[in-house]
Order: C-alpha cells, then structure tokens, then sequence
C-alpha cells in the first residue's frame, strides 16, 4: 500500500465548497499520488482509499474529476483518522490513505505497512466570529 498524510486543520467554513484554483492543485496532486503507487492505476479498474473524515467534500469533487479523466473508480471509506488508521493494521486493502494528521501515517511506516510517506496539502486555522 501507498500511504499519504494530509496535514490540514479543517476550519469551521467550508473551504471546499467551491471548486478553486486549491482544488484543482489536490485533484493533480491526488493523481500523482496515484501514478506513484506501485500498482500502476492503468491496470487496476478501482482504487481503495481511506479518507479522513474532515476532508469528505473536497476528496468528493478530486475523485469524481479522477474517475471522470482516468475512467477509473475510486472506492472511498470516510471514517476518522484513527478508525482507518486500526483497519489498515488490520488488513484493510487500501491502495491511499488521506489523514488528518502526521502521527498515523508516519506510525504505519515504522510498523512496515508502506515504503515512505509525505505532506501534500496544508491548512489553516481560521476564527470566525
């Protein structure tokens, strides 16, 4: 497996909602990550990917304008980081791996579960009052 972290914190706005110029940069990072993976995306008919919870709406528009320009199905599982985080221990297939934070990702690679791991998006905190 292909593991990947994802270092946002998630403010209470809904950054995501509209497709930005952000967006479009995860939808062409999500696909290098992909074309990374060891098991190359033009043999497979479907990825599996774990997705933390917090980035449901952005991950949605990235895998559907995937599946839209590769043709192939992205099979998401939304839980939170920790929950996917016990499956991939456990045997849970996934081919990539979105977490909310860096301790997970970076436990799974000392316990053997994938070759490497590294930031590709970041957040910020925002107040809104």
């Amino acid at each position: 497996m292909f593991f990947v972290r994802l270092y946002v914190i998630y403010n209470t706005l809904n950054i995501f909602k509209e497709i930005s110029m952000k967006n479009k940069r995860l939808v062409l990072a999500f696909i290098l990550i992909i074309l990374m993976n060891p098991l190359s995306v033009a043999a497979q008919e479907k990825i599996s990917v774990a997705v933390a919870a917090n980035f449901i709406s952005a991950f949605k528009e990235i895998a559907a304008d995937f599946e839209k320009k590769t043709g192939v199905k992205v099979e998401a599982t939304f839980s939170s980081t920790g929950n996917l985080y016990s499956q991939i221990q456990n045997g849970a297939p996934y081919d990539v791996f979105l977490s909310a934070d860096e301790q997970r990702p970076d436990l799974l690679h000392k316990e053997g579960f994938t070759d490497g791991t590294f930031i590709y998006a970041r957040g910020q905190v925002i107040l809104w009052s």
